[in-house]
């Protein structure tokens, strides 16, 4: 005989389970013939009171606990529950409810899974997922106006700021809240990071969090899951938040980004517990990381939507004020729930992502080095790809060391790397060439998004060659690459207008520095020749006849004035005797 409950009588926000009740219900229905129905009593009601909170699962049970589902092990649910549970007062019957609980071929063993809105038993799963803070019992429209008018400023909001007034991102977002609320998994996670505080990254998860969706189906997140493989506690989360992950060692940075990158495409996840079987279960949860500094690796790929945030709210306290004020009450978090229920997101693909200013500068920063070699030694000074593979691979090891790169240290993984975007050598004569032109390489570069708005700056940190044409201007967004060409004429003008100023600035300096001559100084000074410079004659010391005899010290001669400078050309000498004459008269 089967003891399955209909559907209908299972409640996710059921009571939370009374031994003393269960123990009531087993007195009630004891063994024994039951006069008015002509059968046997077998404690049928007591039973049904079990299997409303107890589910048997593959490793332990399942217990509804006040509308929240709580996985434990055998060994807890003995220990807690099952040792408790009423015995009779026959020796041979003694424990024949428990054993009944335990091994009874008529209790199945589900399936957990999470499913929005659906009822919690269907065939052999059982729906774990939490109720929601609100349910659509009507319509939007059907909202008061003010409600209406709280909803537009929290969409405008996520318009000036999650999205900086774009609207591509702003429609990208919207549907990525709508899908999630609908109950469906996005496969990208919103990466909200700013070095700014106090700009609005939290509000709007919080909001969500408190007024929309309820803590019930959402969680804010340490590190912890993700490092330690304890992941329970994101089970049946529709939206999942990381504040500030934190990170103390380049490994467990890894684990945490390469968890992360299963985690957001996975549609099924095993979940652990310490000592509780792991389970298999699907995953819903949606992820948003905020912070404030870089908490993952690779945040350049296609699973990361990199918010362009605005910091046009930077402590303006009335706007603060008057959001949470206006928004931030059950009422507005249930039209804004509304609101995003009935969003049309049946053509909405999560993977298809609207380029950001942010994301373009991670793709162009956390390219691999070969490609940035290219881009700054090929794309960027205007040179063609033409050299062997040898000679490519080396000057390839001259740019890592130079740059301090992170270095392919193997030629063939370089090569084979080139390879996947379509660089790839001929070979002529048992010889293999690069033979690409700078036009090629560009669309290249184009295509997987190399170029980013600081490459100019650090054009001469990365560039190998002595001699080299630079590209003055790297027009990325219209995909073009203006030729140095364009400039010769302003250079050549520019030079000119260098070489005159220096020119007037040097004779400037000399005549400060030279004093005016007369007709009379002209005259005289081209009479007159430069008196040559006699050498001193060095005096000779007088010879000792042995070593052994003092030598009598010589006075010293008096110290007679000095006198005046002899002048150095023929311009002081003529200044010098005008002066002596102008003192004697």
């Amino acid at each position: 005989m089967s003891y399955l409950i209909p559907d209908a009588d299972h409640k996710i926000n059921a009571d939370a389970f009374s031994l003393v009740e269960l123990h009531r219900l087993y007195q009630d229905n004891v063994r024994g013939f039951n006069p008015a129905t002509g059968q046997r009593n077998d404690f049928t009601e007591a039973k049904k009171y079990v299997l409303k909170y107890f589910y048997r699962v593959h490793g332990g049970y399942m217990i509804n606990q006040n509308g929240k589902i709580e996985n434990v092990s055998d060994t807890i649910a003995e220990k807690t529950y099952i040792k408790r549970f009423p015995v009779s007062n026959d020796k041979k019957t003694e424990k024949e409810f428990i054993s009944w609980f335990c091994c009874s071929p008529d209790i199945t063993i589900y399936r957990p899974v999470c499913v929005p809105n659906r009822q919690m038993i269907h065939g052999d799963t059982i729906n774990t997922m939490a109720k929601t803070l609100h349910t659509k019992d009507k319509k939007y429209n059907k909202c008061s106006d003010k409600e209406k008018q709280a909803v537009n400023m929290m969409l405008d909001f996520i318009k000036q700021v999650w999205a900086s007034n774009d609207n591509s991102q702003y429609e990208y977002l919207l549907n990525w809240f709508a899908n999630m609320i609908q109950g469906n998994k996005n496969h990208t996670l919103l990466y909200v990071k700013s070095t700014t505080e106090g700009i609005g990254k939290s509000t709007l998860t919080d909001f969500i969090k408190e007024y929309v969706l309820g803590y019930g189906v959402c969680d804010q997140s340490t590190s912890y899951p993700l490092l330690s493989g304890n992941n329970t506690s994101l089970y049946g989360k529709m939206l999942v938040v990381f504040e500030e992950l934190g990170k103390s060692t380049k490994a467990e940075w890894e684990k945490i980004s390469s968890c992360l990158k299963e985690w957001i495409t996975s549609d099924m996840i095993q979940y652990n517990q310490k000592y509780v079987a792991p389970f298999t279960s699907n995953n819903i949860n949606n992820y948003i990381i905020n912070t404030n500094c870089e908490s993952l690796i690779g945040a350049d790929g296609r699973r990361y939507f990199v918010c362009d945030l605005s910091t046009q709210y930077k402590n303006d306290f009335d706007f603060w004020k008057c959001l949470h004020d206006t928004c931030f009450n059950p009422e507005i978090g249930k039209a804004f729930y509304l609101y995003m229920m009935e969003r049309d997101v049946s053509s909405f693909n999560s993977a298809r992502m609207p380029d950001t200013k942010r994301k373009k500068e991670y793709i162009a920063d956390l390219i691999k080095s070969p490609f940035k070699f290219i881009k700054f030694n090929y794309i960027l000074t205007n040179k063609d790809l033409n050299c062997s593979v040898k000679e490519f691979y080396e000057y390839y090891q001259t740019y890592c060391e130079k740059t301090e790169q992170k270095q392919i240290y193997q030629k063939r993984p370089c090569i084979a790397l080139l390879r996947e975007i379509g660089i790839d050598y001929k070979t002529s004569n048992s010889k293999t060439t690069y033979n690409i032109d700078v036009k090629q390489l560009h669309n290249i570069a184009t295509k997987y998004e190399w170029y980013s708005s600081d490459d100019q700056e650090e054009l001469a940190e990365n560039v190998i060659w002595k001699d080299y044409k630079t590209v003055k201007d790297m027009a990325v967004t219209n995909n073009m690459c203006l030729q140095a060409k364009d400039y010769e004429d302003e250079i050549q003008k520019l030079k000119q207008q260098i070489l005159l100023l220096q020119q007037e600035n040097a004779d400037l300096k000399r005549a400060q520095q030279k004093p005016e001559l007369t007709e009379h100084h002209i005259e005289y000074s081209s009479t007159q020749q430069k008196p040559k410079k006699e050498k001193p004659k060095k005096e000779k010391k007088p010879k000792t006849k042995s070593k052994s005899k003092k030598i009598k010290k010589e006075k010293k001669p008096k110290k007679e004035k000095k006198e005046a400078p002899k002048p150095k050309n023929k311009h002081q000498e003529l200044f010098l005797s005008l002066l002596t004459d102008d003192e004697e008269e």
